[in-house]
Order: structure tokens, then sequence, then C-alpha cells
């Protein structure tokens, strides 16, 4: 529904701009009372956008979340966030080492892997080892997986051998 508002409301813009821009440059004849109505309108349709992508865009904010103790995962985030707190746990609840694994692209689950590590690295939950493409947990995430983990427990973790 939102994608059909956008395309009709992106027609009626171009026609308006279209016409007036063809009624100044006089390749069209326009009576003056129309062509300034017009002219008028554009220049409202133009505030209007302007107006509306800049109170959209978030300038200075660094994360999707103003809170992240207040965060709930997308199904990609959890499933990572779920494989990482079960070998967590098992290896070691303090974090001296941290458990990391990592999905290769040849995977089918490749592209869902990439999509939650791109979601919890943008909010410092994980990291990630440039050289082994590993991901393994930062203490914050650590910290936010314990609070979610009933919310976890209903994902199915991704199949990880223990590394750290």
């Amino acid at each position: 529904m939102k994608r059909n508002f956008f395309y009709v409301f992106l027609g009626i813009f171009a026609l308006t701009a279209i016409v007036t821009l063809l009624g100044v440059t006089r390749l069209i004849v326009i009576d003056d009372f129309y062509l300034k109505s017009l002219f008028g309108s554009l220049l409202l349709e133009l505030v209007t956008t302007m107006i509306v992508l800049f109170r959209s865009t978030k300038f200075f904010e660094e994360s999707l979340y103003t809170n992240v103790d207040e965060y709930i995962p997308s199904t990609d985030a959890a499933r990572v966030l779920q494989t990482l707190f079960l070998h967590q746990e098992k290896m070691d609840p303090n974090l001296k080492r941290v458990f990391t694994f990592v999905i290769h692209p040849p995977s089918g689950d490749f592209p869902r892997y990439l999509r939650g590590l791109s979601e919890l690295v943008s909010l410092g939950l994980v990291d990630v080892n440039m050289t082994t493409w590993q991901c393994g947990f930062t203490t914050t995430g650590y910290s936010i997986a314990k609070k979610l983990k009933s919310h976890l427990a209903t994902m199915m973790p991704y199949i990880a051998n223990e590394t750290g």
C-alpha cells in the first residue's frame, strides 16, 4: 500500500514538474494565472519533500536504536545471537575466551547470516575478525543476549564448531 502511494505522489510530482517547466519555457501555452498556480504547486511539492526527507533522516544517530537495552533482534540477528550465546555459555560464560564462528559463502544460510551480522555489528553487539571473518560477542552483546535468553531460545542456532 505504501508503495502505491509513493508511486501516485511521484507521478503527480513528475507531471506537475513537466507541465510547469514546459509552460515556463513557453514550449506549451499556459495562461499566466494557471502557470503561477502550477509554479506555486511545484515549489510547495519541493519544499514539502525536502521537509519530509529532512525530518526522516537521522543525521547524528549512530544506531537504529536509541537504547540498545530495548533492542529486539530480527530473526536473522536472533539466530546469530542464539548460536553465539549457546556456545559462549558452554565454553566460557565469563568471556575470558570468546567463542567465534563463521558461515561460509557456499552455505545456503550465508545471506541470512550476513543480514543478521550486519544488524549486530552496526549496534556494537558483535565483532568480526576481518582476516578470518569469524564473529564473536562484544561485552555489550553478551549482556544483551543474556537479557534476551528466553526470546533467543525459540531460534534454531547455526551449526558451529567451537573456536575461541
